[in-house]
């Protein structure tokens, strides 16, 4: 890198803050009091609930049924997945 090329990087290194800057709201009381609301409301439906209601209802299983299930899994005799056509046919 030659010392020109270098003293322009070091130059626009200098100067893009400055150039940024220009980039922000000057009064950024102007702005509507709800600017940024659908951001925070997105972000808040992106995060589980950090303390769900205790349900102290056991899941609704039988230890039976779980047992055969993992036995096909171990055996790798898994059933076959039932395949479904979700396209219309009345067009047809």
């Amino acid at each position: 890198m030659t010392k020109a090329s270098q003293a322009v990087l070091v130059l626009f290194a200098a100067a893009a803050p400055v150039l940024t800057a220009a980039c922000e709201p000057q009064n950024r009381a102007a702005l509507h009091p709800s600017f940024g609301n659908a951001v925070h409301h997105n972000m808040a439906m992106q995060v589980a609930n950090p303390n769900p209601a205790r349900v102290d209802v056991p899941p609704d299983f039988s230890g039976q049924r779980m047992a055969i299930a993992t036995g096909r899994y171990n055996a790798d005799a898994t059933k076959e997945v039932e395949k479904i056509n979700t396209r219309s046919q009345s067009g047809e």
